[in-house]
């Protein structure tokens, strides 16, 4: 009983519930930000905690076909973050619950709801998390919130299917028996008024003398059917609204701007932390340890020695840019069509794709090289010529890569 107990959160104020982000290039971008602006004008005074029921992320280190529908997980961790902040702005909520889904777990172990959970437990809110469920009661209701409910899989038909049901029954039922007191000759237990599940994907209500909800995603993929992206508030006098936001139907069209979006936010995230460790930098050097006087190394003739950089952040933030621009780099060689052309004795190496976002990502990360293309936008095509393979080859990026590059240059005086 006393684990159960744990689980049980009292709420007064109004809740938010929101499930299966999964920010993929299909992410329902104009259903997000409708609903952002839509929570402002219907909790005008805030609403007391915000609940996100599992799978934050498109997890490709457990699913490798997620891989060419989104993106690499650190810009997806950046990514929920950013939306995750925009609805704690809209909701103004101080609390936070995070339920654990099946792909929030990376490869090494790490869950993402947990590591969520204390970057905003650290940022002063109030966070909570479970791998399994939690309870919300206020006066009115008692909600069990769960991603899913044991091994019970939705159908894209009929969205809550009899074993769905059946397993709601029996967990509240089990609930009941785990915090069953007696008083007397009577015996009471915790009864569950609502379930509220995700992971299925499809949204679906079925009133019954338990009630089940479940929320639908926030990603349409090209083979399922058009559903709609759900947020669900339960407002603190009982009453329940779920909320429904069409899902895109030009995909290539969302692609694009879902792809701008997301390395938009990742280059301001990433100019943050390193403006941080700047700012700490020149505190440390404007403060000179308490000192007044210079202890920059003199030359002869009393001046700062030839080689000593006098603004001491300046090569920090270059080896930052570089870092991220190397990993670009490489992943654009691991995820992107590539061959090498032999045109007018000099080979190039010519990059292609579906749109010119990546691309145009994979110029910017050589330009910080000094390493120039060519970028065809009409045929989504990225030409690299010999003088740029020369200095990318002189480059640090990955052995492999570079000895991959090596080959294929080989094969052409075969």
């Amino acid at each position: 009983m006393s684990e159960i107990m744990k689980k049980i959160i009292e709420v007064d104020g109004d809740v938010v519930v929101l499930g299966d982000l999964q920010p993929s290039n299909f992410f329902n971008i104009v259903g997000y930000e409708k609903c952002i602006e839509d929570l402002r004008k219907k909790l005008q005074n805030g609403a007391e905690v915000v609940v996100l029921i599992g799978d934050l992320i498109e997890n490709m280190d457990m699913y490798y076909q997620q891989s060419f529908l989104t993106f690499d997980l650190k810009r997806q961790h950046v990514f929920i973050k950013y939306l995750i902040n925009q609805l704690l702005e809209a909701t103004k909520a101080r609390k936070i619950v995070f339920i654990a889904g099946n792909h929030d777990t990376a490869r090494g172990g790490e869950d993402v709801s947990m590591l969520l959970a204390e970057y905003y437990k650290l940022k002063g809110y109030e966070t909570f998390w479970s791998d399994e469920f939690i309870i919300l009661a206020n006066d009115y209701k008692t909600y069990l919130m769960a991603h899913k409910i044991s091994n019970a899989y939705g159908s894209s038909h009929v969205a809550l299917t009899p074993l769905i049901r059946s397993s709601a029954f029996q967990f509240s039922r089990w609930i009941a028996e785990k915090t069953m007191k007696k008083v007397g000759k009577l015996k009471y237990g915790l009864l569950i008024d609502t379930v509220i599940l995700g992971h299925i994907h499809r949204s679906a209500w079925r009133f019954d003398s338990m009630n089940i909800i479940t929320l639908s995603g926030w990603n349409r993929h090209r083979w399922t059917i058009i559903e709609p992206s759900t947020c669900l508030i339960l407002y603190s006098d009982g009453k329940e609204e779920v909320l429904q936001y069409p899902p895109p139907i030009d995909l290539t069209k969302n692609e694009i701007k879902m792809q701008q979006w997301v390395n938009e936010i990742f280059q301001n995230y990433i100019k943050q932390l390193t403006q941080t460790k700047i700012e700490e930098i020149r505190q440390t050097t404007n403060n000179n340890n308490g000192n007044d006087h210079d202890d920059k190394p003199q030359n002869e003739n009393n001046k700062s020695g030839g080689d000593f950089d006098e603004n001491p952040f300046k090569n920090f933030v270059q080896k930052q840019y570089e870092k991220y621009a190397k990993n670009d780099i490489e992943e654009s060689f691991r995820e992107l069509p590539w061959h090498i052309e032999k045109n007018s004795e000099k080979p190039k190496i010519v990059f292609s794709a579906r749109n010119e976002i990546p691309l145009i990502v994979l110029q910017q990360a050589l330009r910080k090289f000094g390493i120039e293309t060519v970028l065809d936008e009409d045929r989504f095509k990225l030409e690299l010529k010999e003088e740029g393979i020369i200095k990318l080859l002189q480059t640090g990026i990955d052995e492999k890569i570079k000895r991959r590059i090596i080959f294929e240059l080989g094969k052409l005086g075969s």
